[in-house]
């Protein structure tokens, strides 16, 4: 309980998912609330989305825009990480090595707190 889910997005799932792409993300925070657990989210500016940022947004109310050139999602939580690659075939990868966790929390924290303090 009290952990965090760090995701940087990079790319929109709803042409996979399709009209159950939004269902998805507003279960993905549902369940993840009941668990206690908070999801913060980079969401990269130059992907490609077929949904509004704007709209993920109001799903994901810890989450910001970032021009990274981002090409595939990264999901960050405890000993774990998460790739997953669009493109013809989606596939994906998940490590569990708590200092690789603890490198890219690192990142996303930097980058997270860069943005919270421009301005």
């Amino acid at each position: 309980k009290g952990d965090d889910i760090l995701a940087l997005s990079a790319v929109d799932f709803a042409p996979t998912l399709k009209e159950h792409y939004m269902e998805f993300l507003e279960e993905l925070v549902l369940r993840s609330e009941e668990k206690g657990i908070h999801i913060k989210m980079v969401l990269e500016k130059t992907g490609s989305y077929t949904i509004p940022r704007a709209s993920v947004q109001e799903v994901f109310h810890e989450s910001i825009q970032l021009k990274l050139g981002a090409t595939c999602d990264q999901m960050i939580y405890a000993d774990t990480v998460a790739y997953i690659f669009p493109g013809r075939e989606l596939f994906g990868i998940t490590i569990h090595n708590k200092e690789l966790a603890n490198h890219h929390s690192r990142i996303f924290y930097t980058l997270w707190n860069k943005m919270y303090n421009v301005g």
